[in-house]
């Protein structure tokens, strides 16, 4: 009794490793069909070519930053900035005189 319970065991074990070795090699096949590749070897040469190129890329260093990086630049920093110490002829200059501004048309 034992030797069959053993036997069907190794049996399953076997149909459930070919069952796998069928599903990568459909996936592997579809793989090649989509790449326009003849040979499981094209395939992973393909494969490993990617691989060292995705590494090569992540050695490189980063691009700037572009975003901002939460450091305050000192030179756009006007928070300290006293805008009182101008002119007070500098204001009209810029259209900001104190007054009423003036209205647009259709407003």
């Amino acid at each position: 009794m034992e030797l069959a319970i053993s036997q069907a065991q190794e049996a399953m074990a076997k149909q459930l490793r070919v069952s796998k070795q069928q599903r990568l090699l459909k996936s592997r096949g579809g793989e090649m069909l989509r790449r326009g590749l003849r040979t499981l070897d094209e395939l992973e040469e393909a494969e490993a070519s990617e691989r060292a190129a995705l590494a090569k890329a992540a050695r490189l260093p980063a691009s700037p930053s572009t975003t901002n990086s939460g450091v305050p630049d000192p030179e756009l920093d006007f928070s300290t900035f006293d805008h009182a110490a101008l002119s007070p002829s500098y204001w009209p200059n810029w259209g900001v005189d104190g007054g009423t501004p003036p209205t647009t048309l259709g407003s």
